[in-house]
C-alpha cells in the first residue's frame, strides 16, 4: 500500500503526517503500511475511503500537539513521565482497547495515572467523566483544570514534522 495514494493531491505536510501515523517507527519516508496498522488507524480516525480529506486533517491537527505521543506503551509513557512535575501529561493510543485513547499523567500525589477516554472507533467524539467532546484538542483544553493537565510531556516524535511556529499544544 502506498500511503500517498490515500490522500487527495495537496500538502506535503499532510502526507508526512499520514505516513508518520501509518508507519510507526519506520520514519516518514517509508512506503510500507501493515494491514493491522491500517486497521488501527481506521479505528482511531475513521473511514479513509469515504473521508480521506477529513481524516488527513484530523491526523495533522492531532500530531501538532506536544502532548500527543501516539503509539507508545503504558510502560514507555511511565518512563517519559517519571520525575516530571505534577500535571505533566501525554495522550497516546490505548494499548488495550482498539480505537481508544489514554491520558497518562503525573497525579497530585506523585504517582502516574492512566485514564482511558471513551471513544467510538471512527467517530469524532471523545468522552470523559460523562462529558462529550468533538476532538481530543477540545477535551484537553476543556478538561485542563478538572484533570490537572498542566504541562505537555516532552518527547513526542511527531513534533519534528512541524516548524516551531506551527506547533500547538502548549496550553
Amino acid at each position: 500500500c502506498a500511503p500517498g495514494a490515500l490522500l487527495p493531491e495537496g500538502s506535503d505536510l499532510s502526507l508526512k503526517c499520514q505516513n508518520a501515523i501509518l508507519t510507526p517507527g519506520s520514519g516518514t519516508d517509508s512506503e510500507v503500511v501493515q494491514m493491522e496498522r491500517f486497521g488501527s488507524v481506521l479505528a482511531w480516525f475513521g473511514d479513509w475511503a469515504h473521508e480521506a480529506s477529513l481524516i488527513a486533517t484530523r491526523v495533522k491537527e492531532l500530531l501538532q500537539n506536544a502532548w500527543f505521543h501516539g503509539d507508545i506503551s503504558s510502560n514507555e509513557a511511565e518512563d517519559r513521565l517519571l520525575g516530571k512535575p505534577q500535571g505533566t501529561f501525554l495522550v497516546r493510543f490505548s494499548t488495550h482497547e482498539p480505537g481508544a485513547f489514554t491520558i497518562s499523567k503525573m497525579s497530585p500525589f506523585g504517582s502516574i495515572v492512566h485514564q482511558r477516554l471513551g471513544h467510538k472507533p471512527g467517530k469524532a467524539e471523545f468522552v470523559i467523566n460523562g462529558e462529550s467532546f468533538e476532538s481530543l484538542l477540545e477535551l484537553v483544553t476543556c478538561q485542563q483544570q478538572p484533570l490537572t493537565l498542566l504541562v505537555p510531556c516532552p518527547g513526542s516524535r511527531y513534533l519534528s514534522l512541524f516548524s516551531k511556529a506551527n506547533v500547538q499544544g502548549y496550553i
